[in-house]
């Protein structure tokens, strides 16, 4: 489909629709006063500007029945069950706070499952310590899987951390950016871990409209390389609330420039 094919058929929905696609790409509308401005932000951001139904069964889906879940993996039921319901998503701020109180005290495991990839909740886990995963029950079916680490380095208070002389010295070499090729990091994540790798379609989807929108979910990914731009690593993470958390790391990710 050429540039005005691609126009034409954008230009057929209607502005709610332009608005909710937009929204789900993470592409904030605020100051669009006409409807050319929405066709125009929906080109730039949405890759499937024809609408057709081919793509929207292809998208990953982002919420699903957990009765359904649990017929195809029993063994969740022995797994602590969370949703956007014991979040500040649906205005409970301290519920995720007394859930990871218990956690720690009573549960002897580190993971717990939803069924629900909405992007406020995947943030909402991570301010509250959890490394969001995720785990393929069935073909074209996934579930996340929050990790509360039992043993796990955090990083608390970086402004008062003390770096030796020496790793000063050699981090001369290296440069560090945010937010500049969350493609590139979830690629490199997908080389290293290979089939292993937890980054499935919808959490991978959940982080990019994160990704999007940096100044209301405060997540990160980070490609870092040495000077001249050569490939070196890369990780995805999150910070918020005076802490940070790692969610993978690649040995090869971008290109820094």
């Amino acid at each position: 489909m050429d540039d005005e094919q691609r126009r034409e058929a954008a230009s057929r929905l209607g502005v709610k629709e332009l608005k909710r696609r937009l929204g789900e790409h993470g592409v904030s509308t605020k100051g669009c006063t006409e409807k050319s401005d929405l066709v125009s932000l929906y080109l730039l951001h949405v890759t499937d500007a024809d609408g057709g139904e081919e793509d929207d069964k292809a998208a990953p889906a982002m919420s699903i029945d957990p009765q359904v879940v649990l017929e195809e993996s029993p063994w969740l039921e022995q797994v602590p069950y969370l949703s956007p319901g014991h979040s500040r998503v649906s205005g409970n701020p301290e519920g995720l706070k007394k859930i990871v109180g218990m956690l720690a005290e009573r549960y002897p495991n580190d993971f717990c499952w939803a069924s629900d990839f909405d992007p406020s909740f995947v943030a909402d886990l991570m301010r509250h310590g959890f490394l969001p995963m995720a785990h393929q029950v069935a073909d074209g079916m996934y579930v996340l899987l929050p990790k509360l680490h039992q043993k796990r380095c955090c990083l608390r208070k970086l402004d008062d951390m003390k770096v030796q002389n020496g790793t000063r010295k050699r981090s001369k070499a290296f440069t560090v950016t945010l937010n500049t090729a969350f493609d590139q990091v979830v690629e490199g994540l997908h080389e290293q871990h290979t089939d292993g790798c937890w980054f499935y379609p919808p959490l991978v989807k959940a982080f990019k409209l994160i990704f999007n929108q940096p100044h209301e979910y405060s997540t990160y990914t980070i490609p870092h390389g040495s000077e001249g731009g050569s490939r070196s690593s890369g990780k995805g993470g999150s910070g918020g609330g005076g802490s940070g958390g790692s969610g993978g790391g690649g040995r090869r990710c971008a290109l820094v420039q």
